[in-house]
């Protein structure tokens, strides 16, 4: 769970899990590696925001304003419009806000400490409370990457938190991990990090949760998209991939796809005109013979869409064998790439 988290909340690749494991509270676990990344982050980099601002200066800093330099009795002073760069944005206030109520929380004493730091980095920003709906509202660009799972975090943490500044003690918390957003996090980023893409070519283009069109509309307004997990494109060539995490049921004859997960990938390759797809699901109790997997079904009034279902075993250490984990996606991914110019 943690190496699956790792891969969509908060970077886990160089956490020591032995020394991990003398923390008994899978929340305090979470929470260490939360301030152990953070802190390696702020400590080589900070996410400064540019503010306008407008002043009277002896010197010329930014532009002139010419308008507002004509009093003869003031001409020593030049009215100046500049930007300065200010620690005391919204991520920050995000950061230090669940930091400090986190530190009242945490009975580990080295975690405490490594919050502590951060604060300490982060004295320039006011504490004030943030809510979650204006974490929502903070938009990422190149410069601010770096900070987007630390904020995922802090909003799943404040979702499930009744803390507050003036709290003593913690009256309420827990975090209820979505397993099947997870699940659908966790492959794409693996395929993205792990480089797989090499599977379809070093030409093939991945998009990850792009959106391709509306599905439903009203009144000009988008009221629900399609939003395919996995997009490949190689060359005139796309294939949609898409995960769930269900449970398959071998003996049924379609492998027990629900009607919904067939609707939706049909959707998908109609709209994108892509004429392979495949649905990965998690290997259940009941394995899906291997053989029969790589036997696609036909999709569609013509059959012009070859739909492959394929699971992936997740009752593996994903720490010990993480390498072996990365080659059954890769040989699982395989299937699709049957017949397609590569």
């Amino acid at each position: 769970l943690l190496k699956m988290l790792g891969f969509t909340l908060l970077d886990f690749r160089e956490v020591d899990y032995a020394e991990l494991s003398e923390i008994n509270d899978f929340f305090e676990i979470l929470i260490e590696i939360f301030a152990r990344n953070l802190l390696k982050l702020l400590k080589t980099k900070q996410n400064f925001q540019y503010v306008r601002r407008y002043d009277e200066m002896r010197y010329v800093r930014g532009k002139i304003d010419f308008k507002k330099h004509c009093n003869p009795a003031r001409l020593h002073l030049v009215p100046c419009e500049f930007y300065e760069r200010h620690l005391d944005n919204l991520i920050n206030r995000t950061l230090k806000y669940t930091c400090f109520l986190m530190s009242k929380v945490v009975e580990t004493r080295k975690t405490y400490r490594k919050l502590r730091r951060i604060t300490d980095i982060l004295e320039p920003v006011a504490l004030t409370p943030v809510s979650v709906q204006r974490i929502e509202s903070i938009t990422f660009n190149r410069l601010n990457i770096d900070f987007k799972p630390f904020i995922e975090f802090c909003r799943v943490f404040l979702e499930h938190s009744s803390l507050s500044l003036q709290a003593s003690k913690m009256e309420f918390f827990s975090i209820l991990i979505p397993m099947e957003r997870l699940f659908e996090q966790f492959v794409a980023e693996v395929i993205r990090k792990e480089r797989l893409h090499e599977v379809f070519g070093k030409d093939a283009n991945l998009e990850i949760q792009k959106s391709i069109g509306a599905f439903l509309q009203r009144n000009g307004q988008r009221i629900a998209e399609m939003k395919p997990d996995i997009i490949v494109e190689v060359g005139n060539s796309k294939v949609v991939i898409d995960t769930k995490y269900k449970l398959l049921e071998p003996e049924d004859r379609k492998l027990g796809v629900s009607q919904q997960d067939l609707y939706q990938i049909y959707a998908y390759c109609r709209e994108l005109g892509a004429n392979k797809a495949l649905l990965l699901y998690p290997e259940g109790l009941n394995p899906i013979d291997k053989e029969f997997q790589n036997k696609p079904f036909l999709v569609g009034k013509n059959g012009d869409i070859e739909l492959f279902v394929r699971t992936i075993a997740l009752d593996v250490d994903l720490v010990k064998d993480w390498g072996a984990f990365v080659s059954e996606l890769k040989e699982t991914l395989s299937c699709i790439t049957q017949n397609m110019k590569i």
